[in-house]
């Protein structure tokens, strides 16, 4: 008994501490307390709009007066700003039939189909380490295919049948590449995995990625979703922060960006799916200035 309830409080301890973590990080931001600026300042234009109209009807003889009426409003000014300017789930819901929410969590315990970012030859070998174990594609491989590779690669083959490959490489591990943005929709379990092809391996597998080949890779996925995702929910990891080489040109805000946009743009010539999940690790999710992503979802509602 008393082994389960110090296992407990552990756990209390821990959630709280992950809870504390992501309230101090969000109210780190300079974007954060402008926004709590705004919310006293009109807080206290409707007091004083108040104050002048009461001023008004009691002929200028206000029935408060003193520092503790002053006192009294400040404090419920801030509080005011504390609660409107409270953290709320990165999420918009927009006009043509789709939502976007980035969260907190495990890509691989969403409860509806993944994206998996790969290379343009497909490898799956990481006893090799031609995919890093800790990638997503090397967790892919455990989380969906309990690390059988050999049941990976007959999917990805058969998902691949019929797809022209544009040549080959000489190189340990697969040596046909296919376009970047092929898209292999594969059936694990009950949800779609969709392995999209976003870099090149050269002859050292040395992985190799630009924007153009990121922004050519979401075109493809979310034509790929279209077709065979039944407007169903989706969830991506942010893309081009692994071994791809990107993190100097591309930050964690930027790829989500990338995505949004890209997906954006798409929706709006036809629905791909009823909500697009962008989903980080907690210590990621953590880093980013969720004020001003908010920002960034909105400002395509209503375009």
């Amino acid at each position: 008994m008393m082994m389960c309830r110090h296992f407990d409080l552990r756990g209390i301890k821990k959630v709280l501490g992950e809870r504390f973590k992501r309230f101090k990080s969000y109210r780190s931001r300079r974007s954060y307390w402008r926004k709590f600026g705004a919310a006293v300042f009109s807080a206290l234009g409707v007091f004083c709009l108040l104050l002048d109209f009461i001023s008004y009807i009691c002929d200028g003889h206000l029935p408060w007066k003193g520092w503790g009426l002053t006192i009294a409003i400040i404090i419920v000014a801030l509080s005011f700003a504390f609660i409107h300017t409270r953290e709320k789930p990165l999420k918009t819901q927009y006009s043509f039939g789709t939502t976007i929410d980035i969260v907190a969590g495990d890509l691989f315990e969403q409860d509806c189909s993944i994206v998996v970012g790969t290379c343009s030859t497909f490898d799956t070998d990481v006893e090799h380490w031609i995919i890093a174990r800790s990638s997503i594609q090397g967790q892919a491989l455990d989380s969906l295919y309990h690390g059988d590779v050999a049941r990976l690669d007959a999917d990805i083959d058969a998902a691949l049948k019929g797809i022209k490959a544009i040549g080959h490489i000489n190189k340990k591990g697969k040596k046909t590449r296919y376009p970047i943005g092929t898209v292999a929709v594969l059936h694990p379990n009950d949800y779609r995995a969709y392995f999209v092809a976003y870099t090149d391996f050269d002859e050292h597998n040395t992985a190799s990625c630009s924007i153009d080949y990121l922004w050519e890779a979401l075109s493809s996925l979310w034509e790929a979703v279209l077709a065979n995702g039944n407007c169903q929910p989706i969830a991506i990891t942010a893309i081009g922060q692994g071994l791809s080489r990107m993190k100097p040109v591309l930050s964690l805000e930027d790829s989500i960006k990338l995505i949004v946009i890209s997906y954006v743009l798409a929706s709006r010539r036809t629905t791909i799916s009823s909500d697009l999940r962008i989903v980080l690790r907690s210590e990621d999710y953590q880093t980013i200035d969720r004020v001003e992503m908010q920002k960034y979802l909105d400002s395509f509602q209503g375009r």
